[in-house]
């Protein structure tokens, strides 16, 4: 699942003035470094979903994205409802 976060100006946010990136899609919670996260390019990161995690998201989630900087400051993104495609198998590959 690729993500791009902006800054006010809608230019990519700069990596190396950020500490941390969590990101929320309902109960399941991924963090930035950590949590098979990863950042190629400015901006844009790489969340990796197990099946486990897309298992326990509901139909409609509540998504929200807070980045904290180096500096102390924490900033977000206004929450937004994903629509959750369901998979008819619940059983693990």
């Amino acid at each position: 699942l690729n993500i791009q976060l902006l800054n006010d100006d809608d230019t990519p946010i700069d990596l190396t003035a950020v500490e941390a990136v969590e990101f929320n899609f309902g109960a399941v919670v991924k963090n930035y470094p950590s949590d098979s996260v990863s950042s190629k390019t400015e901006g844009i990161f790489e969340v990796s979903l197990t099946q486990q995690d897309t298992f326990a998201l509901q139909d409609n989630i509540m998504c929200q994205f807070r980045v904290k900087y180096k500096d102390g400051q924490v900033k977000s993104t206004y929450p937004t409802t994903m629509n959750v495609i369901e998979s008819v198998s619940k059983v693990e590959l």
